[in-house]
């Protein structure tokens, strides 16, 4: 695979398949190593996702980090993690999709969903009905 097909999967997670949210940040070519490398970045809301890839003979690499865009209250540095890496294939791209979704979906704090309350809802009425129905053939 090549930095060229990344570029194509790129398309797969942005807004209308457009490439402007990808910021290339960083390249350069090695002749004597035979290796191409870039580096792109993705912003969101809460954080930067630093996307690397290298080109070469081996089958190449593509790894991912994330930083928090700011520190937590009392902190003065940033948070980050290591993502998903591997190969430069698309299996490793799907993966660092995976990571990259899942670090930007938030936990809610409730017990139980609406749905759930819903179906509870019901089934007391039914008991009820039915307690109901037991009192009037008594």
């Amino acid at each position: 695979m090549t930095i060229k097909n990344l570029k194509k999967w790129f398309k797969e997670i942005s807004r209308y398949g457009s490439e402007k949210y990808f910021q290339n940040v960083e390249g350069s070519n090695d002749p004597e190593k035979k290796e191409h490398r870039e580096k792109f970045r993705v912003f969101t809301q809460d954080h930067i996702y630093d996307i690397s890839a290298v080109e070469r003979e081996d089958g190449g690499y593509l790894g991912c980090t994330v930083v928090t865009r700011k520190p937590r209250a009392g902190e003065d540095w940033n948070r980050g993690n290591d993502l998903a890496d591997g190969k430069l294939n698309y299996n490793t791209w799907c993966k660092i999709k995976d990571d990259i979704l899942g670090y930007e979906l938030i936990l809610l704090d409730v017990q139980q969903t609406p749905m759930e309350d819903k179906v509870k809802e019901e089934e007391k009425r039914k008991d009820f009905d039915l307690s109901e129905q037991y009192c009037a053939q008594r």
